[in-house]
């Protein structure tokens, strides 16, 4: 009877040794999960709203804003007044110029824009039919409800644009200076981007965008229902 205490007491040990080792392993690993993906996050989210409200930011500096649900790294682009301008360090999505999600493997999307041939004397009309475009509805709608938090959402501006915008091909070009520059990824992939400027060509418009390796030429016109990448641009109120 002695001999068969000591045996479970010696099995009831050899179990212990092995499965306190286990749930130390699984205790650390969901601490380490809970810290990168939960804890991190927040604590960059809410530092980067700190420094917006107490206007203690400069351009080229990235900020954390909004939920994870989509990229939510920003460049400050320019300070103006008591106004900051900050752009998507990412493609947040890939949609038509009409606001339709693509159903198309991101990883492909430099193959399926589709663009009309444009003869190298044809006159092209440029400005900007931003405002009656579906994109812009999801924008401002969908994507601004759930992206941002009530006191985020305190921070940004509207204007004539929206709330949440696109740039134009002079903006782009103004704020980045070079093509490198104005690369921007998509799932690890480098994806075209939409800009607001539109162009008419043989009655009929089109939009302009950056091309994937980050160049721009205003002869590179989408159709509207091409499904590329789109980098959404806001102006956030800083402190007086």
């Amino acid at each position: 009877m002695t001999d068969k205490k000591s045996r479970n007491r010696t099995s009831k040990k050899e179990i212990l040794a092995v499965v306190i080792p286990i749930v130390v392993i699984v205790i650390l690993l969901e601490a380490i999960y809970l810290s990168a993906n939960v804890i991190i996050p927040s604590v960059k989210r809410e530092t980067s709203y700190k420094k917006i409200i107490n206007n203690s930011i400069s351009e080229g500096n990235v900020l954390i804003l909004g939920n994870d649900e989509w990229n939510n790294s920003w460049i400050v682009l320019k300070i103006e007044d008591s106004e900051a301008l900050i752009i998507n360090e990412e493609c947040i999505e890939l949609l038509s110029m009409n606001g339709n999600l693509s159903n198309y493997d991101p990883h492909l999307g430099r193959f399926f824009m589709t663009y009309p041939y444009v003869p190298q004397d044809a006159v092209l009309n440029h400005g900007e039919a931003w405002k009656n475009r579906g994109l812009k509805k999801w924008l401002n709608e969908e994507y601004y409800t759930c992206a941002f938090s009530d006191k985020e959402k305190d921070l940004i501006c509207d204007n004539d644009l929206g709330k949440v915008f696109i740039l134009s091909v002079s903006e782009a070009r103004e704020y980045f200076r070079e093509n490198t520059e104005r690369k921007a990824e998509y799932l690890n992939s480098n994806m075209s981007w939409w800009l607001r400027s539109s162009t008419v060509f043989e009655n009929v418009i089109y939009n302009d965008y950056v091309f994937y390796d980050g160049s721009i030429n205003e002869r590179h016109i989408c159709y509207l229902e091409s499904n590329i990448g789109v980098r959404p641009v806001m102006w956030v109120k800083l402190s007086e």
